[in-house]
């Protein structure tokens, strides 16, 4: 005979890292001009960025694509074929470690200022840069709480309580998804955008199959 219990432990910690990604889109009539806009306007990017205090370790390309742009106006007369082009859209994304959360307004700022109307910012997320410990914490707290379920669950069956025969540990990361956070198509951002880095939690679940001795005295 056993019992299988399922133990929840959680901890939280403030967020000392931040995640963001940034860069630049443009639409142009030619791709020989929207990749050399696009190209200058990250080039200008990474010049903030840098000067911000962002290391180059710290930035990596995410994604760069060139696609054309179709006209999908209804006409009158519809033509044979493909839809005509009347651009190409040109996008640069770079993904971001910041080490410092409380400059990430700052930098934010600086990347949409030199990116003008091309800005693009995205899927920004906190994180503990060495989660081991808020781990062990919330680990502990599980198993102490899978312990506790075994040995009522044994009391009220009025068995004993034995060693454990199996377990397992899954964990997840508090706090949601990525919050998107978008430029481009008109203005920069007139100032700093407010930014709150709140707590990193982690939740760690253990389950845990204990055996059953003999009753227990009564």
């Amino acid at each position: 005979m056993t019992i299988d219990v399922t133990g929840v432990g959680t901890s939280s910690t403030p967020p000392d890292a931040a995640m963001i990604d940034v860069g630049v889109q443009v639409v142009r009539p030619t791709v020989g001009e929207a990749t050399s806009v696009a190209a200058q306007l990250a080039r200008d990017v990474l010049q903030s960025l840098k000067s911000h205090g962002v290391a180059a370790a710290d930035i990596t390309t995410r994604d760069y694509h060139v696609h054309p742009e179709h006209d999908h106006r209804p006409r009158r007369q519809p033509q044979p074929g493909p839809t005509p082009i009347v651009g190409y859209r040109v996008g640069n994304t770079l993904q971001l470690t910041i080490r410092e959360p409380d400059r990430l307004s700052a930098i934010i700022d600086a990347a949409t200022q030199a990116a003008g109307e091309g800005a693009m910012i995205n899927s920004l997320r906190f994180g503990a840069s060495d989660p081991v410990e808020a781990e062990s914490l919330a680990r502990a707290a599980a198993w102490a709480d899978a312990q506790t379920r075994a040995e009522h669950l044994a009391q009220l069956a009025g068995v004993t309580l034995g060693p454990v025969v199996a377990m397992t540990e899954s964990r997840r990361m508090a706090g949601g998804p990525p919050m998107p956070m978008r430029g481009g198509g008109g203005a920069a951002m007139a100032m700093a955008p407010p930014v709150e880095p709140g707590q990193t939690g982690i939740t760690v679940m253990v389950a845990v199959t204990f055996g059953l001795e003999h009753p227990a005295a009564g």
